[in-house]
């Protein structure tokens, strides 16, 4: 006893489940074979909960990439729209104003 209890972590981890085969070996055939079958179900299921995870964790990527670069892409357009709003102002013409800014003329006379 005295032997068992300077093993490290590891090697009686290893003891525990050679009980537990050995447990299992002295069960019927009938619940052996069930013993089995839930083993594998919940590998099954480990397995899958990894998949959707994975899936998940991709899909949250690609939805925070897009919108980041949609909120980016309408922070610009509201930076040209203010700028363009400036220059109006100041009076400078429609034409000079699309050029710098990549509005349109429409876009720049709505405002």
């Amino acid at each position: 006893m005295e032997i068992l209890q300077k093993l490290s972590l590891k090697e009686c981890k290893t003891f525990k489940k050679l009980e537990e085969i050995t447990d299992i070996a002295s069960l019927p055939k009938e619940e052996q074979i069930m013993h089995e079958e839930c083993i594998k179900a919940y590998r099954n299921y480990l397995e899958t909960k990894g998949y959707a995870i994975e899936e998940l964790e991709a899909d949250w990527e690609q939805g925070f990439a897009q919108g980041w670069k949609e909120g980016f892409e309408k922070g610009w357009k509201q930076a040209k729209i203010e700028i363009a709003r400036k220059m109006k102002a100041k009076g400078l013409p429609v034409d000079l104003i699309a050029e710098c800014t990549g509005l349109t003329a429409e876009e720049i006379e709505a405002l």
